[in-house]
């Protein structure tokens, strides 16, 4: 998880500048019109889809494909 949304859409942009594809997070299942009813204390799920981002992942991945997509955010960090 990123620190915050604000610091998830920079990095999100950084990769995309590097040819690098990310998505959010699914949103959370009880903001799903099918779980809407259902009462309960659900922050830490949106806290997860708010500050969750996918990173490429796929059997058909190379190692320097990884690799690549580790030093961007390394380099984001720097």
């Amino acid at each position: 998880l990123l620190p915050n949304e604000k610091i998830r859409q920079e990095l999100v942009e950084h990769l995309k500048q590097s040819g690098i594809g990310t998505r959010k997070f699914y949103p959370p299942i009880h903001k799903l019109s099918p779980y809407q009813n259902i009462d309960g204390d659900f922050r830490n799920t949106d806290e997860a889809s708010e500050r969750g981002l996918w990173l490429p992942s796929s059997s058909f991945l190379l190692d320097e494909d990884i690799l690549r997509v580790c030093d961007t955010i390394k380099n984001f960090w720097n």
